[in-house]
């Protein structure tokens, strides 16, 4: 018996793969072995780059140098360190982490044609399993007319739809049907967040509630498998992807992730499908499917589920997490939470629900959103993006397909932009009439939450008027209070690093204002 063969389990293994183990010389496979070792090492010692950067480990990189609850605040020391143009590397990905507010403007806006590609990796390519993911594409013509098409569609049929914001006041109003049975007892509300939202989007595409169970179980599911994708901790199989034929557990929770995101999402895009009329069309996702039918590309079935799939998530991961870091805070500065409150009274009163409408009139609550976006960064690192030539960015040479990430947590709480960038203070978004910046000021620019240009979230407006909804509906009708004999934390330095921040667990009561 071979010494491969006492370690490695054959019968685990695709038929293939057993075979080519079996009847390769034990030489051949440690040699091979080998190689990928020399080749770690080749990818250490190289410098490709010019740029500045921590050296790292062989192999690994930096990943002995972060910290794994926080891995966001080791990166941002590294590019306080290292400038605002620097080079990391993960394992077998290297990294231009990019700061500062002129090169993300670049990124993004400026020369967004040299960076407007996407980064694509085993374990994204695994989740995707073949979909058409608008999120993860190239810059290309069949990707300017996916996104077009979807925003076309979300704009008339999604949110100036009175249907539609029945739907989301409705879902708002059994959140609040079901705080009201606590009758004040504390709860951590950050699952349940994630239902409501997950809720009220798959509803607002698809113009119908869906089955809670349905949502519930694609919300929580789909959240843990973005960490997969993302986290730096799961990422050895970028490094060893033949990794997945020998039992590798990241690969194994991704495709087990794959068969349940089918079973649920598919049938419910099937039978949204089965109702499309082009002559009759009712909804978001009819839109699309009669726009992809008009269009020059050969669009299918699951062109459209990964569109539905997109939209779900861009509007729940942000929306749920923004808001559950935002009631600590409002808890912690009661005079913005006394703010928002007069505002209420002032233009929607007490009588009936809020509306998008009144989002116009109440410019101190709007601030206080884009407060909460910045001083949270929710997502401290925008999606990689890619550099589709040869090009300079910051003074230094880029090449191309160089994997470019975007420091959103450095721009958001940049001294010399802010003045206290750790201070929460929605006024900064006020003007001298108490009016909302303009989005032309500079503030406005650097604040970036979705990203912007050609790569701009498509959920951007989704979140933001949903938060909007959500966000005063409570306050209208509840107090908040903490757990009694618990500090109210709300530090962002101290929030957790998982698929997007998050806040430390924490609960809190809901005791009805008084008429």
């Amino acid at each position: 018996m071979s010494i491969i063969s006492k370690v490695i389990n054959y019968d685990v293994l695709p038929t293939k793969v057993a075979d080519f183990l079996r009847d390769t010389p034990n030489w051949k496979l440690v040699a091979g072995g080998g190689l990928v070792l020399l080749g770690g090492y080749y990818a250490f010692f190289k410098d490709n780059s010019g740029l500045p950067g921590p050296r790292g480990y062989p192999i690994v990189g930096i990943l002995p140098l972060l910290d794994k609850k926080a891995p966001h605040l080791s990166i941002y020391a590294m590019s306080e360190k290292y400038g605002d143009v620097c080079s990391l590397s993960f394992l077998s990905d290297d990294f231009v982490l990019v700061s500062g507010e002129k090169n993300i403007y670049d990124i993004y806006i400026n020369k967004q044609d040299d960076f407007s590609n996407r980064l694509r990796n085993v374990r994204i390519a695994t989740v995707l399993d073949g979909l058409m993911d608008i999120t993860s594409m190239n810059d290309c013509e069949k990707f300017r007319d996916v996104k077009k098409l979807t925003m076309r569609s979300l704009k008339t049929y999604g949110e100036g739809m009175e249907r539609v914001e029945d739907i989301s006041t409705e879902v708002i109003g059994d959140f609040i049907n079901f705080i009201a049975e606590t009758k004040g007892k504390p709860l951590d509300i950050s699952k349940k967040l994630k239902d409501v939202f997950g809720d009220i989007i798959t509803s607002m595409v698809l113009n119908k509630r869906v089955s809670n169970t349905i949502t519930q179980k694609f919300v929580h599911n789909y959240d843990r498998i973005l960490t997969y994708t993302i986290n730096p901790f799961t990422a050895i199989i970028e490094f060893f992807p033949w990794l997945k034929y020998f039992g590798n557990h990241t690969y194994k929770t991704l495709r087990n992730f794959v068969k349940l995101r089918n079973k649920l999402i598919n049938p419910l895009v099937e039978s949204a499908f089965k109702e499309y009329d082009p002559d009759d069309i009712k909804t978001a996702f009819q839109q699309i499917v009669f726009l992809m039918n008009q269009s020059k590309f050969d669009y299918n079935l699951r062109d459209m589920t990964a569109v539905v799939i997109v939209l779900i998530v861009a509007g729940f991961v942000t929306t749920s997490s923004t808001l559950y870091g935002l009631f600590p805070i409002l808890m912690a500065h009661r005079h913005v939470e006394e703010k928002i409150l007069q505002e209420i009274s002032e233009v929607i009163g007490f009588d009936r629900s809020p509306k998008l409408s009144d989002k116009a009139n109440m410019p101190y609550t709007e601030a206080t959103i884009l407060e909460a976006h910045r001083i949270l960064s929710i997502l401290p690192f925008s999606l990689p993006h890619q550099a589709t030539r040869n090009t300079t960015l910051g003074g230094y040479n880029i090449k191309k397909g160089t994997t470019i990430w975007p420091n959103i947590w450095g721009l958001h709480h940049d001294k010399e932009i802010w003045g206290d960038p750790y201070n929460f203070r929605p006024e900064r978004f006020l003007d001298k009439d108490g009016k909302v910046l303009s989005v032309e000021h500079r503030l406005r620019k650097c604040l970036l939450p979705f990203g912007a240009g050609r790569r701009v979230c498509l959920g951007k407006n989704m979140a933001n008027n949903r938060l909007f909804l959500f966000l005063t509906t409570v306050l209208q009708r509840f107090k908040f209070q903490p757990e009694e004999g618990k500090t109210v934390l709300w530090d962002p330095k101290e929030m957790e690093y998982s698929v997007v921040l998050c806040q430390k667990p924490y609960k809190m009561s809901f005791l009805p204002r008084q008429s």
